[in-house]
């Protein structure tokens, strides 16, 4: 059970930042994007030309804001912090809240799962389109641009995008045909439907679990009370090592006060010996 956790929590800990990647990825495009719009219109020549080599970034965006979105829907799961309708959870007794929490569990992982088989087929067959712009002929045959060579590249003026062919590369490993970018990202649908379903169907599993096995769930509620006791106890350590300093600070202070208690006294001799 700690090995899944482990694995989970590293599952975890690669959508959030793959999250954070896309996202700031995604402000760096439409900053750009934006500044160059504004260049245009002080008629400055070299914006437009630039504009035109950056037209990937509107497609880019709208894809990135799907991939956050699944992302982020991923780790809400993870968390367990996803939308859910939890009116009679909070009036049923606590036996009975867990056999509706294994129940939804259970079904929601199913359904996500059959969710993520649906639209990976739905993905396959929009991905194997190809358009013009990916296709050149080969010996009178077509065939993809990543497929071929340099020489012949040049012959038709265009060039190969290498980032998305090393990835089309390793799709094709796992029977993804992507035939372009734009096909290739949303293979991120389904796949996140299957580590959401996943990840429901564990906690459905585990709350029965717990039902079954009353040790179990003892052991649970233990581990959640110690990392609940952790926190306060981890502020009052630091609250107290801030007070502790405070005496040095007032050790520091007083041979100040007695500096100047010492100039006192000596002002006032010299007033006497006037």
């Amino acid at each position: 059970m700690d090995s899944i956790r482990k694995i989970d929590a590293g599952v975890a800990r690669g959508e959030a930042a793959a999250a954070a990647g896309v996202l700031l990825l995604m402000i760096l495009a439409a900053a750009l994007q934006a500044l160059l719009r504004n260049l245009t219109d002080f008629e400055v020549a070299w914006a437009n030309d630039a504009l035109a080599d950056l037209e990937w970034i509107d497609p880019f965006l709208k894809k990135g804001t799907v991939w956050v979105a699944f992302l982020g829907a991923s780790l809400a799961t993870y968390h367990e912090k996803h939308i859910a309708i939890d009116i009679l959870p909070r009036i049923v007794p606590v036996g009975v809240r867990r056999f509706m929490k294994a129940g939804v569990g259970l079904g929601a992982g199913v359904t996500s799962v059959g969710l993520a088989i649906v639209f990976w087929g739905a993905v396959i067959n929009n991905a194997a389109d190809r358009p013009l712009d990916y296709e050149v002929l080969v010996d009178g045959s077509p065939s993809h641009i990543c497929e071929a060579d340099d020489e012949l590249l040049q012959t038709y003026e265009m060039s190969r995008p290498g980032l998305y062919c090393a990835v089309r590369a390793l799709m094709d490993g796992v029977g993804a045909d992507a035939e372009t970018p734009e096909g290739a990202s949303q293979f991120i649908m389904p796949i996140m439907f299957m580590i959401i379903g996943i990840r429901m169907f564990g906690q459905g599993v585990h709350t029965s679990a717990q039902i079954v096995m009353p040790s179990l769930r003892e052991d649970d509620e233990a581990a959640e009370k110690k990392s609940a006791e952790e926190g306060p106890s981890a502020s009052e350590g630091e609250a107290s090592a801030g007070e502790d300093v405070e005496p040095a600070d007032s050790a520091e202070e007083e041979p100040e006060k007695g500096e100047d208690s010492v100039e006192d006294e000596t002002e006032t001799e010299d007033g006497g010996a006037s």
